[in-house]
């Protein structure tokens, strides 16, 4: 079984919000081994990446998935999408 940590930031380089493409790439280039930081994505994109990490991390044997998923400060009203989905996504 894999632990799942779910945090809000790391430290990162900044970045134009606007492109989210090149800023995920950019973003997870300089995470660590076994952290995926979905910052910029939208709710779906972000769990099937979640999905994706998790099948990734089984497969190799990783005890540990770190999942950045930022405070919601981009969002509309400032309220958190993708923190409750992946928690939800792991509740199921």
């Amino acid at each position: 079984m894999i632990r799942l940590v779910i945090g809000s930031s790391m430290v990162r380089p900044s970045y134009p919000y606007c492109d989210v493409v090149a800023h995920e790439v950019e973003n997870n280039k300089h995470s660590p081994p076994g952290t995926i930081d979905l910052h910029g994505l939208y709710v779906k994109e972000a769990i099937e990446r979640t999905e994706a990490a998790i099948a990734n991390a089984q497969r190799s044997g990783a005890e540990e998935l770190r999942v950045i998923v930022g405070k919601g400060i981009h969002s509309q009203g400032h309220v958190a999408k993708i923190k409750p989905a992946v928690q939800g996504l792991m509740q199921k």
